[in-house]
């Protein structure tokens, strides 16, 4: 099968977008599939390499924080995908060079599958262009109305595309690389790399875009919390707003990490913290479970769903957060009842594998492509309600 892939994001330092579309890529190599990437150059750059072809981007700080968005060149991407001549066009999160994906299928007559990784019009509202909710949802239905196929990174995403008028929803398990994130890391040197010499107690992690939408005002309270190192791996425009706020001996900014680096990263803390609301799944959250890592995150339907009802997850509602400091000491504190969150934690995410949602992803394609269609899946309009098939 050779699938064409169009992607609003390419930089795996931006979301956790790209860290399923790389993932699954490798497991469809893996199993003999072709495929093409269209995505924006990260650094406004463009160019092809390995598959990927890199289209020009321009960014602005007041959309996303200066996200490179791929000009929607639709001629080219057509010219692209029909040079590639694939049996189904796949475009994640279609919204500006996503456009020009939707119209690419269109025009050559390629089945279309559309996939959702963010609710832009609720990052809109931290970045001061709230009002312009309902027209970016319109704009969303008229792209994602135009494909076979649609699908959702969680349930709750799921029943937000229903509710807002969009139809044959379908979702996209989420999956995690289990191998490498794992509690077996958990070592002395990673929790070195961390925090060196300035091991206060107990370590919290933060993983993820440094940027408004994340609400990582939340965390500040942390670094002036005895007993508590603050760990911010990540980079993005608060990065020196939260420095300035946060500086001090028992706060590390990291940058962004990846790979093996990451998964120490994990594997080095006691606690991950993640106080955003905006996320359609929040990949981090899978990642920190599948290591072994209590999880404290901001109340939301995705996040509810992520983390189940065990005792390796807890969430705190808007007004629970100014006891964050004794949520952290309480589910991070090394002993008997960390070792049960952390057994628990891990065992929410042992089923996660690449591979298995990897193997829905083909299925799909290929009911799209034989044009009998998906299941028709129906979902309640509340977050994580159930999903019958019909």
């Amino acid at each position: 099968m050779r699938i064409a892939f169009v992607t609003e994001t390419w930089d795996p330092s931006v979301d956790g977008v790209v860290t399923r579309l790389r993932a699954t890529l490798g497991e469809l190599h893996r199993r003999g599939h072709e495929t093409l990437v269209v995505a924006p150059a990260p650094g406004h750059r463009s160019g092809t390499q390995d598959g990927v072809v890199q289209m020009p981007a321009i960014g602005f700080s007041f959309v996303g924080g200066g996200k490179p968005l791929g000009l929607p060149l639709g001629r080219r991407v057509t010219d692209l995908i029909s040079d590639f001549s694939p049996d189904v066009v796949h475009v994640l999160n279609p919204f500006v060079l996503g456009t020009a994906g939707v119209r690419a299928a269109r025009r050559t007559g390629l089945p279309l599958v559309a996939s959702f990784h963010q609710d832009i019009a609720a990052v809109a509202r931290h970045y001061r262009v709230g009002f312009l909710g309902n027209l970016i949802w319109a704009h969303v239905r008229r792209l994602h109305g135009r494909a076979a196929l649609n699908l959702a990174t969680s349930a709750a995403m799921a029943a937000e595309l229903v509710a807002h008028r969009i139809e044959r929803v379908d979702l996209w398990p989420y999956g995690v690389d289990l191998e490498r994130f794992n509690p077996l890391r958990r070592r002395a040197e990673a929790r070195q790399a961390l925090v060196g010499d300035d091991d206060a107690g107990v370590v919290a992690l933060y993983v993820g875009r440094l940027a408004p939408e994340k609400n990582l005002q939340r965390l500040v309270p942390l670094s002036t919390t005895p007993g508590v190192s603050v760990v911010l791996v990540g980079d993005g425009p608060l990065r020196r707003p939260l420095e300035e706020q946060m500086g001090g001996p028992n706060v590390h900014f990291k940058g962004w990490l990846a790979g093996d680096s990451l998964a120490d990263a994990y594997a080095g803390a006691d606690v991950f913290v993640f106080p955003s609301t905006t996320e359609t799944l929040g990949l981090v959250l899978v990642e920190a479970l599948a290591s072994g890592l209590p999880v404290i995150a901001a109340k939301s339907a995705p996040s509810a769903e992520i983390l189940g009802d065990g005792p390796g997850g807890m969430l705190l509602d808007t007004n629970d957060w100014a006891g964050l400091p004794d949520a952290v000491i309480e589910m991070g504190t090394p002993g008997p009842a960390w070792d049960a969150r952390s057994l628990a934690a891990r065992r929410r995410a042992q089923d996660w594998g690449w591979s298995a949602a990897t193997d829905f992803l083909i299925d799909r394609y290929q009911r799209v492509i034989a044009g009998s269609g998906p299941l028709a899946i129906g979902w309640s309009e509340a977050a994580g309600g159930d999903r019958q098939a019909s």
